[in-house]
């Protein structure tokens, strides 16, 4: 099939791209990459009027350190950030998370902020995003305003944007020592996640707990999820073995309105757990290194 007739408008710079979304309100779709809005207009679930193509905002795209805080731009492709010296050494979940998140050649030509403004289910960036606490730069008609990721991330395909606002870039507050570990579970390489966990957290020493846990997890809801009952656990738990860990999810799946006797319910508590659990070894280690992604088909 071949999309609806629409109107091309492309933008120099992010303050034009939000007058011509002013203008045409709920009828314009912002492309920044267009790996999922493409094909969502071939097949006519999406029909916009307008198509707001931010390919001519150079100014969307970059990476930048300031102090211990990174800063990505929204038109940022995401195998640019996956590959980046400065995010790895900053903050490597972003490069877990984004090896984890599709074919090279779509993370070729997707953007960071196609990804994480879609809120599709299974966004692996999503899940990092939430998970690191990230702060997410809106710009609309009034200037520029900072999303927290709890507050973005509203549900599948729906975001805090409103329909006159784009968003800028996102910036997370990077913590020294901290590790890190991706896990993601899916049907064959590359493909979308049916359970996924992002880990964070500092090392505290031989049998103590980990520090400033901040756990999230896709599969558990219809977006990712932090998942505080795992947080809990971990925070307070040296050396828990699997149980406590399928223990700890469960709390956080019931949360959701999961049923523990469903068959898809267990498989993911399984899966989900012995994740958890692989990551542990990497996670307690000193800081010397990014930190762990594993992907099991």
């Amino acid at each position: 099939m071949k999309p609806t007739p629409f109107l091309y408008a492309r933008p120099a710079s992010a303050h034009e791209a939000v007058t011509l979304l002013q203008r045409y309100a709920d009828s314009a779709r912002v492309l920044a990459g267009g790996q999922s809005l493409v094909p969502m207009m071939n097949f006519r679930i999406a029909r916009p009027e307008v198509l707001v193509d931010l390919g001519g905002c150079g100014e969307l795209a970059f990476i930048r350190r300031d102090g211990e805080r990174l800063e990505i731009g929204a038109m940022t492709r995401q195998g640019v950030a996956e590959r980046d010296d400065t995010v790895r050494a900053m903050c490597p979940l972003i490069c877990l998370a984004l090896g984890n998140a599709g074919p090279v050649p779509v993370r070729n030509r997707g953007t960071v902020g196609g990804m994480l403004a879609n809120c599709y289910p299974a966004a692996d960036l999503v899940c990092a995003a939430l998970c690191l606490d990230a702060e997410l730069d809106v710009l609309g008609p009034s200037g520029h305003r900072i999303v927290a990721a709890q507050e973005f991330f509203i549900a599948q395909f729906t975001t805090a944007l409103e329909p006159d606002e784009l968003l800028y870039g996102f910036a997370i507050a990077c913590k020294p020592g901290r590790r890190y570990a991706y896990g993601k579970l899916s049907d064959h390489p590359a493909g979308a996640a049916a359970v996924a966990i992002a880990l964070a957290a500092i090392p505290a020493g031989e049998a103590e707990p980990l520090a400033e846990v901040a756990a999230c997890g896709l599969g558990f809801d219809s977006v990712a999820v932090r998942l505080p009952g795992l947080e809990h656990g971990l925070s307070s738990h040296p050396q828990p073995d699997l149980a406590d860990i399928r223990a700890w999810l469960a709390e956080d799946m019931a949360q959701f309105g999961a049923d523990p006797q469903d068959a898809a319910t267990a498989y993911k508590l399984h899966a989900a757990a012995a994740l958890v659990a692989r990551s542990l070894p990497d996670l307690c280690r000193p800081p010397e290194g990014a930190g762990t992604s594993m992907v099991e088909h």
